[in-house]
């Protein structure tokens, strides 16, 4: 049928992208000279992973209006319901990796792991750059004081969350798809 083998196409690139964008992801936490570098390739990756989500619901909405035309069209075999149905239960069904999106939320969990680690980098950077300078201007026992607060500051800092702009236009993505899906399910 013509209309499986364009899902297909559509699934297959999916796939392919998100290899790609995985592997990115893999090599960056593997490798990484710098925390400005893990930070700035974790953001393109999650970039790249914002569009490849995006080309995903637009296809979404695509399938769904096509189904939607053919039943308004052809009012005495709506084919909606049996079309998904059929697809749905079966175990190679290309349908199934559009409606679960499978392996996104590994890409996303390597990402905020490899933009908190290029966080604590820099972090740990700064407290050792400041503890440098507190040790060259403090002659006195003013300087372990200084030390313990600063370190007490730095470990609080520590705490990571989705305010990385690019890990909330992911989370963003990933309703507007959901939602793109919901037909499917």
């Amino acid at each position: 049928n013509a209309l499986d083998s364009e899902v297909e196409k559509v699934v297959l690139f999916f796939l392919r992208q998100q290899g790609r964008i995985a592997a990115q992801v893999a090599e960056l936490l593997q490798h990484w000279p710098t925390h400005t570098e893990l930070a700035q390739g974790c953001r393109e990756a999650g970039e790249e992973l914002v569009h490849l989500l995006h080309y995903l619901e637009l296809n979404n909405t695509g399938l769904r209006k096509i189904l939607k035309k053919h039943d308004k069209m052809i009012a005495s075999a709506h084919i909606t319901g049996s079309y998904l149905s059929s697809r749905a239960k079966r175990p190679d069904s290309h349908l199934r990796v559009l409606w679960r999106h499978e392996g996104i939320s590994s890409i996303l969990a390597s990402l905020r792991s490899g933009l908190k680690a290029a966080k604590q980098d820099a972090e740990a950077e700064q407290a050792r750059a400041e503890q440098e300078r507190q040790a060259e201007s403090d002659g006195h026992g003013l300087r372990r004081q200084k030390s313990q607060v600063f370190l007490r500051r730095f470990l609080r800092s520590r705490s990571f969350d989705d305010s990385e702009p690019v890990l909330r236009r992911i989370l963003a993505a990933r309703l507007r798809l959901r939602l793109a899906t919901g037909f499917l399910s």
